[in-house]
Order: C-alpha cells, then structure tokens, then sequence
C-alpha cells in the first residue's frame, strides 16, 4: 500500500466526522499515546492511530485491525474517533523535530498530554498542525 493510497483510505474514513464547513489540511499514520499517568514517556505504550488535521479540529481514527486471531474476541470497528478537538483546546508543550521520529507534544485543556510521533515523509503534516494549534491558541478572542 502506498503513502497516497493509505491516505486517502484516511480521509475516506473521516469523512463521517466531518462538519459541512471542514476542510482536511492533511492526513497521517502517527504513533501516539497519552500521557495522563506518571508513568514517564520512555516507558509508555504507543499504538499506531490515523490522524487526520483540518482546519477547525485535530481527528485521531483507530485504525482497524488487520488480522483476528481465532481464539480472540470480536470487537467491532469504533465508528467514533477517539480524539476529536478544536485547535484551541491543545496548546504546544514540546516539539522534537530532529529525532528520527518527529515527535510533538500536546496539552490539552483536560489536563492530560497527547503524544503524536510522526514518520519522517509525514513531517509536513506535523509542521501544519502546530502551525494551526498556534495560531488558535494566540487569535484574539471574538466577542
């Protein structure tokens, strides 16, 4: 499967979640993982998800499963994203941009961290959704 292919397999799945005013800046395969616990980074679990940016919000898609085991549950596909919040709900509390991995950290008003990863070929995606998430974050409040 191709980087192109997989994406728009992406967007076709998020298409369900979107607004009738959303535009989809971009779409990646992250590793990802919370950070909610005091278990350090180091030692945390990350799982593969399908990101999807727009202009308005940040879109975080299980990915379905690929293979079942015969002695394991069926689970049905999650039709909800796991994440889905405005740009100006998250707030930038580290960016790593030279690791092989561009890693990018984000607060959110909950009180908990996103940690996305990025691969090297999807840093573009990584540049445009710290790009929105600033932007948001510094707007002047409308009234």
């Amino acid at each position: 499967m191709t980087r192109s292919s997989a994406r728009e397999g992406i967007v076709a799945r998020a298409s369900s979640t979107l607004g009738g005013d959303e535009r989809i800046v971009g779409a990646a395969r992250v590793w990802a993982t919370d950070t909610r616990t005091r278990v350090p980074l180091l030692f945390r679990q990350r799982h593969r998800y399908d990101l999807v940016v727009t202009d308005q919000r940040l879109i975080l898609l299980a990915r379905p499963r690929r293979f079942r085991a015969p002695w394991r549950r069926v689970r049905g596909q999650p039709d909800a994203p796991v994440v889905a919040k405005r740009h100006a709900a998250f707030t930038i509390l580290h960016v790593r941009r030279n690791a092989p991995l561009a890693q990018l950290r984000l607060g959110s008003d909950d009180g908990g961290a996103l940690v996305l990863e990025f691969h090297q070929t999807d840093r573009g995606v990584a540049r445009d959704l710290t790009g929105y998430v600033h932007r948001a974050r510094h707007a002047p409040e409308s009234r």
